[in-house]
């Protein structure tokens, strides 16, 4: 019996196809909540989109979210990472054939570069990185690497007698951690503490309350409070069954009574049973060259060790041959 070869075509997203892609989104193996068009969707006015839908017939195999800069698409700017999504269905050579099309598709439309950040292994649903060999087939280069510092509840390490200390002053001073809507105060503490630092939060107020409410299931809100005031906390992202502190701040006054210590030690404790890790973040500037070794102190005394969160760059300016290569070769 004879078969039919389905074409693949790729095209620009568009929002017809919303619904479609994110109900892909949630069925891949290695999409998040942040690759919903309710997520890329708050800071849409900042980048020009230029994400793409890959089929192979008329059934979706692969999405990618991007946005242009010149003559760059960037995989994504405006998220943490963002890459070739694809499914459990998708096979190595799906994900080979996706990205030769993808990549012929960027470069007649006068793209030369590539910036791609692929989901880190510890939030995809199931092993998906069949699109970093396909990069490294097709001459990719890494040209970052961040430091990232993570808890895997199994068999953590112990707490250093550092963060222990500060627990203990937190609960003599009778501070109570809390889940609920203090965004406001969150906000304007987080603010005074980048502001030390020549920095602003990432997220406006408003686009932190907008994204809480899209998502109330996957982003929560822990603080630390004495009376009134409000020492610490942590805005959490939930993937899956990693649970990530998107922002950490702590007041002078939280500090010197170990409120952070507190907040964090309160959500290991009542997130172990339910999440197999723990994602502080980037710990690293200078595209990965510098290491802030005192945050990264502070996060391995929780018992977080550390994973690394890549970015490659391809040039596609003369890949037809490459790409028909690796066509070749399979």
């Amino acid at each position: 019996m004879g078969f039919e070869m389905l074409e693949m075509s790729v095209h620009f997203f568009a929002e017809e196809v919303v619904k479609e892609w994110n109900e892909f989104i949630l069925r891949s193996r290695n999409g998040t909540f942040m690759h919903l068009m309710d997520f890329m969707s708050y800071h849409r006015h900042r980048y020009q989109d230029f994400s793409t839908v890959i089929r192979k017939g008329n059934e979706i195999i692969a999405v990618f979210p991007a946005n242009r800069v010149g003559d760059t698409v960037f995989s994504h700017a405006g998220l943490t990472y963002g890459g070739l999504i694809y499914g459990f269905e998708q096979r190595l050579s799906d994900v080979r054939d996706a990205m030769i099309a993808l990549v012929e598709f960027y470069q007649q439309r006068n793209i030369s570069k590539i910036y791609y950040k692929p989901v880190p292994h510890i939030f995809q649903k199931y092993p998906s990185e069949d699109d970093l060999h396909v990069l490294f087939s097709l001459g990719a280069r890494l040209v970052r690497r961040d430091l990232s510092s993570v808890i895997k509840f199994r068999n953590r390490p112990q707490m250093s007698k550092k963060r222990l200390s500060g627990v203990k002053k937190a609960f003599r001073a009778g501070l109570e951690m809390k889940e609920g809507d203090f965004l406001s105060d969150f906000h304007e503490l987080l603010s005074s503490v980048l502001v030390r630092h020549n920095a602003t939060p990432v997220h406006s107020l408003q686009e932190m309350r907008l994204l809480q409410s899209r998502f109330p299931d996957n982003i929560k809100l822990a603080v630390a409070r004495r009376e009134d005031r409000l020492l610490a906390g942590t805005w959490l992202f939930k993937f899956g069954d990693v649970l990530h502190t998107q922002y950490l701040a702590c007041s002078e006054e939280g500090r010197n009574l170990g409120a952070l210590d507190f907040v964090i030690s309160e959500i290991i404790d009542r997130s172990a049973p339910e999440f197999q890790f723990m994602s502080f973040g980037s710990s690293s500037g200078r595209d990965g060259q510098s290491i802030n070794e005192g945050l990264v102190f502070q996060k391995e005394g929780f018992g977080a060790r550390t994973i690394v969160l890549d970015h490659y760059e391809l040039d596609i300016s003369d890949i037809a041959a490459l790409a028909r290569s690796a066509e070749k070769d399979t």
